[in-house]
């Protein structure tokens, strides 16, 4: 198993196991995954689909959902094992439906470093929902074993379970849906904002009239809510986070050009070819910086583009990607560089 040693602390409860236990396994698990075998009394429940993938894969009873109660097979657990997440809105809503499934005797692990906030959650675990148990340093990480939480109480998830309205002045519909759980959920992602002021140029410039586009890694919707009027056909808009798959079902009501909405790692299950993709990578996952992510983007990139469309992508400009579009053998030219961050346009080699 490879370097995130918050993994390796939790291991031991996720092997041998001898009483129902429950897994919240956002986008950390994998090297976690690939160390365990599968066992009747586990479930792995992910909000990530790429996740859920790789579990099943494995023959590991595995739940896609944004974290909902409804969801899980058992209303009761002995264990909860929980890696800390990114997003204090999603953790707080997980240690929340842990105190109500836990059985009366039940333990929750945690497990995360001390700059993710680990101290601070065990204080509330503690503190906020009144729970017997201790943090203990293991190593570089961390990790705490709790009982007796309160389900009266309620750490705040910023009512993660709801699809919130959020204004927003440069939309046509002056607001847009969202929800705790997607990337920056409650905001205008400047990296994005950059992205579409480029593209609507880029398409006047060419005099480009799209039929079909790909909002590749669509979030909540932001990009093919602005784009539709570029749009003369349809919109295909896909997602591996079930947070944003919903948020991104609720925001296609609000335009009339025929949108779909499709869950899935990186377009892998979609085989349509598009003349337009616009994408915002993530080059971050959980907390740490991943190169893969964005090598797996533009390679989506290629193999989702019609041979004379054009893929146009914004990254921050640090990211390096000559290696990857060479490898591809796709041309790049630069369109935007501005506030850190660099708008690249893909296309096919003639």
């Amino acid at each position: 198993m490879q370097t995130d040693h918050t993994l390796q602390t939790i291991l031991p409860y996720l092997q041998n196991i001898t009483a129902p236990t429950l897994w919240y396994a956002d986008e950390n698990a994998t090297p976690a995954i690939d160390a365990i075998q599968a066992n009747d009394l586990l479930t792995l429940v992910t909000n990530r689909y790429d996740i859920y993938q790789h579990a099943s894969a494995k023959k590991i009873q595995a739940i896609f959902s944004d974290f909902n109660l409804a969801d899980y097979p058992e209303k009761k657990y002995a264990t909860i094992v929980y890696r800390i997440s990114k997003e204090k809105a999603l953790s707080n809503h997980l240690l929340n439906q842990a105190a109500q499934i836990l059985e009366s005797k039940g333990k929750l692990i945690i497990s995360g470093y001390k700059q993710e906030g680990i101290k601070s959650y065990s204080d509330n675990i503690r503190k906020k929902l009144k729970a017997t148990g201790k943090l203990e340093k293991k190593g570089a990480s961390y990790i705490g074993t709790y009982s007796a939480l309160d389900k009266s109480q309620k750490l705040d998830d910023r009512n993660y379970s709801s699809i919130q309205k959020v204004a927003a002045g440069n939309v046509a519909q002056g607001y847009f849906h969202s929800k705790p759980g997607v990337f920056g959920w409650n905001k205008i992602d400047k990296g994005s904002e950059l992205l579409v002021s480029s593209a609507k140029s880029f398409l006047s410039d060419e005099k480009l009239n799209p039929k079909k586009l790909l909002d590749l890694g669509c979030g909540y919707g932001w990009i093919f809510l602005s784009m539709e009027k570029y749009v003369t056909g349809s919109i295909t808009a896909t997602d591996n986070n079930a947070a944003a798959i919903i948020s991104a079902k609720e925001n296609k009501k609000l335009i009339t050009t025929p949108t779909t909405i499709i869950t899935s790692d990186c377009a892998d299950s979609i085989t349509e070819k598009f003349d337009l993709i616009l994408c915002n990578p993530p080059f971050h996952q959980g907390f740490k910086h991943n190169q893969a992510l964005t090598k797996k983007f533009i390679s989506a990139c290629k193999y989702k583009l019609e041979k004379k469309g054009a893929a146009i992508l914004v990254l921050n400009e640090f990211i390096a990607i000559d290696p990857y579009v060479k490898k591809e053998k796709l041309k790049q030219t630069p369109l935007t560089i501005e506030s850190g961050f660099k708008v690249v346009l893909l296309e096919h080699k003639v």
